[in-house]
């Protein structure tokens, strides 16, 4: 009796189980599968929202592959703040603590923050949270406690970051660093930091400082702890990874700062953003860090495979469809394609598509409901989006051993 009543509970868990991925897209492992995170933008740079699969076109080398699946902010975010603080960045750092609680609330209840300083070292201050609260807490501590006063290693903090977003980033989700920086410094080893973000499944952010030019020009009083204009001379010790070393500030509140004659190097932060496939912006921009946060998680998630005779180590290219063009005429895109194909194979194809006009070549799109818009009101009232893992509200991807 046991054994019977044990084989009818297995076969109705089996049955529940199966009922709910009834609509779960299944791809076994000899088929290179993949995921696409692309970022549209309108002409003022914002992103769209509303396209639908049938918006989009997938191909290699001129040849159409099937697109099985697209959602938009259906995947959970792991984000990690890198804040400078180095002598000159407490007000920059001050700004995007202030404007932290608008940008957070673009994140999802499932989004994780997690927030990292440097000078010439690097120190976690806090591990990744849901809890945004504590996230805005935490950020103030960083403005009241950090001296602002060590060297700066922009390339050494990167590769940090890197390495911890892969370590301590969850799976099958995205994975952002955010830097805050005046890019001050000796320039960075390109090839290797993006080396890491691609192993990390990174996209880099960067919310752009300006450089304290110095000195004083007015005869007003000084703020406290001014900025050196540049770096000690020479620059930094040639073979330390393009620290500066010295303090940025002059240690006499009150005194002008020290010229050295010689301006400060560009570590080239946005460069690397550009080249990971996210972006750079003004940290005095008004709604800069609100943005940054919405390039990060306004993204789609396009879902494929390729037809059996395409190359999996190839790359592809996506576009809008000639109706979506026609709809969205200076629509720009910005992805980065993301294998789930079980074979470790990282292309890390990094692809920018810029505004053009329809071509009229792709098959027409059913329009959209009488009534609806594609593109989010930007009016509405904000507050942090429903969590991605709510019923309905992501598609997944089971990929199976081959037979």
């Amino acid at each position: 009796m046991r054994l019977l009543l044990r084989c009818w509970l297995v076969l109705a868990v089996s049955l529940l189980h199966g009922a709910g991925e009834e609509n779960t897209p299944v791809f076994r492992s000899d088929v290179a599968v993949g995921r696409i995170d692309v970022l549209v933008l309108d002409g003022s740079r914002r992103p769209i929202s509303g396209l639908l699969k049938d918006d989009f076109v997938l191909r290699q080398d001129g040849k159409p592959i099937p697109i099985r699946e697209v959602g938009y902010e259906d995947l959970p975010v792991d984000v990690l703040l890198l804040l400078d603080v180095s002598g000159s960045m407490r007000v920059h750092v001050q700004k995007v603590a202030s404007a932290s609680h608008e940008a957070l609330a673009v994140l999802g209840n499932q989004d994780r923050v997690s927030i990292m300083v440097f000078d010439t070292r690097t120190r976690v201050r806090l591990p990744f949270r849901q809890d945004l609260t504590d996230v805005e807490r935490r950020l103030d501590e960083v403005v009241r406690h950090e001296g602002f006063n060590g060297g700066t290693d922009i390339n050494r903090a990167l590769l940090d970051a890197a390495a911890y977003i892969e370590r301590e980033g969850r799976r099958q989700t995205r994975h952002a660093i955010v830097i805050v920086t005046d890019d001050q410094a000796l320039p960075c080893n390109q090839p290797r930091v993006l080396s890491a973000l691609d192993k990390a499944d990174a996209v880099l952010m960067v919310l752009l400082a300006p450089a304290w030019a110095g000195p004083y020009s007015s005869g007003g009083p000084a703020p406290r702890q001014p900025p050196l204009s540049s770096p000690w001379p020479g620059g930094g010790i040639p073979g330390l990874g393009g620290v500066i070393f010295g303090p940025r500030r002059i240690p006499a509140p009150g005194a002008p700062p020290v010229a050295t004659g010689k301006r400060e190097a560009h570590a080239g932060a946005p460069e690397i953003a550009r080249a990971s496939g996210g972006d750079s912006l003004s940290v005095n921009d008004a709604y800069a860090v609100e943005e940054t946060f919405e390039r990060i998680r306004k993204r789609y998630a396009i879902y494929f495979h390729l037809p059996e005779g395409m190359d999996p180590s190839r790359g592809v290219e996506l576009d809008l469809t000639g109706a979506a063009r026609r709809r969205h005429p200076d629509a720009s895109l910005q992805y980065r394609q993301i294998p789930l194909a079980n074979n470790g194979a990282r292309p890390g194809l990094i692809s920018r598509v810029p505004a053009h006009p329809a071509t009229g070549r792709d098959s027409e799109p059913p329009e959209t409901a009488a009534g609806t818009s594609s593109v989010e009101d930007s009016s509405a009232p904000r507050r942090r989006r429903p969590g991605v893992s709510d019923p309905g509200s992501a598609p997944h991807i089971i990929i199976v051993p081959s037979q």
